[in-house]
């Protein structure tokens, strides 16, 4: 229930105050399309900057979850962090070999990614 909490409070909190029930109107706007009564403001902050944000905080969270379970499981080791297996130097070769040959932002994270 406590990330649920927190998801929603980070969609709430920010320079422009929006109420959870404003949230949730703007989330039943969103799915449903039907006339609210807030305004464009609250609904383009909410559907358009916050929410994907937030969403993409929980993703990257349950990423870093399921890597890391992972790695325990398959070293049988607890304490297992990604320098063991050359990932983080793997993937430090690969961005910096971006920034080389291509200095080009939108391809660092793909080179980094794939020659880990």
């Amino acid at each position: 229930m406590l990330p649920i909490i927190i998801f929603i409070g980070t969609i709430c909190i920010g320079r422009y105050t929006v109420s959870p029930s404003e949230v949730f109107r703007s989330l039943i706007y969103g799915i449903s399309g039907n006339d609210s009564s807030l305004s464009t403001e609250t609904t383009a902050v909410v559907l358009q900057i916050r929410l994907p944000r937030s969403f993409l905080a929980v993703m990257v969270g349950a990423s870093l979850a399921a890597s890391g379970a992972a790695f325990q499981g398959l070293f049988r080791n607890p304490l297992v962090s990604s320098g063991i297996l050359g990932v983080s130097s793997g993937s430090g070769f690969g961005a910096a070999l971006a920034i080389v040959f291509f200095n080009n932002v939108l391809l660092t994270p793909f080179f980094a990614f794939f020659l880990v």
